[in-house]
């Protein structure tokens, strides 16, 4: 089977610090939930993942319900306790219309009181709800986030409403699209998590392109588009080499020019991946 090349571009919008050049990496992908498991048995990340897709699908609900807030930009933080019991809602980052803010709590709030975890969480959260002006790529414009020693982590999986990601695929003989979707997403959700966190500070847009070996591990690294911050690609190559390994695709589907996948990450930005054979 041949190797594969992969080119990762990253677009941000503030530079504040760079915490992801020391320090490990955000953890493994987060495992399937199996509807029969004892919640009670449930890993932390897997309770906090299914309760913020419901949380967050709570929200969609409501913003349609309340109009004023579409083409508004706003942001509120939630302070829960274990049982996932609200003890403060407050706006985060202010659409500048306090009539537009005190909607936006209010919708924060009426929503997570109607959603729980399946158990209660292991310690207090801080989380982020993010009212975004219009669809990001095609799906709905809220985000749920968990506010984590300073840094924002994506907590829900790709899953069609809740997550903005696009695939589109390019192949000279085309197979049916499940062939790949087990694969790919597997490839896919390393590589948020790898860069779960950090995607507020890169301001300037950095492309990559590294091969993937028959093993999974990546080698032929190197930024060919730099940000003129060496720090910055220093970063974001160390932060590649830890997605590492990505599993290769089934040997009998024929990638001919790969894979490409858009997905809005952090406040505002976006991380393209381009899969391609060599």
């Amino acid at each position: 089977m041949n190797s594969f090349s992969l080119k990762v571009a990253l677009v941000a919008v503030s530079l504040l610090s760079l915490p992801f050049l020391s320090g490990p990496s955000v953890a493994t992908p987060i495992p399937d939930t199996d509807p029969n498991q004892d919640p009670r048995t449930l890993p932390e990340v897997v309770v906090l993942r299914d309760w913020a897709n419901s949380f967050r699908a709570a929200l969609v609900k409501a913003k349609l319900e309340r109009t004023q807030l579409k083409g508004h930009r706003v942001a509120c933080k939630l302070k829960l306790n274990p049982s996932g019991s609200p003890e403060e809602v407050s706006v985060d980052k202010s659409s500048t219309d306090s009539a537009i803010d005190h909607i936006a709590e209010d919708i924060v709030g009426k929503a997570i009181e109607s959603v729980r975890p399946s158990r209660p969480f292991q310690q207090a959260l801080e989380v982020v709800v993010f009212f975004f002006p219009e669809p990001l790529n095609g799906f709905d414009d809220v985000r749920v986030k968990l506010r984590e020693n300073d840094r924002l982590i994506l907590l829900s999986p790709s899953i069609p409403y809740a997550d903005p990601v696009e695939l589109s695929r390019v192949e000279e003989n085309p197979k049916d699209p499940k062939d790949l979707e087990p694969w790919f997403a597997k490839c896919e959700n390393k590589i948020k998590l790898a860069f779960s966190g950090c995607e507020p500070f890169i301001q300037h847009p950095v492309s990559c392109s590294f091969t993937i070996e028959k093993d999974g591990s990546v080698s032929s690294l190197k930024v060919i588009d730099p940000t003129g911050f060496e720090k910055i690609d220093r970063g974001v190559a160390g932060l590649i080499r830890r997605a590492a390994p990505f599993e290769l695709p089934p040997s009998d589907v024929p990638l001919k020019t790969g894979l490409v996948a858009k997905f809005q990450k952090g406040y505002s930005c976006e991380v393209k991946v381009d899969l391609k054979s060599n």
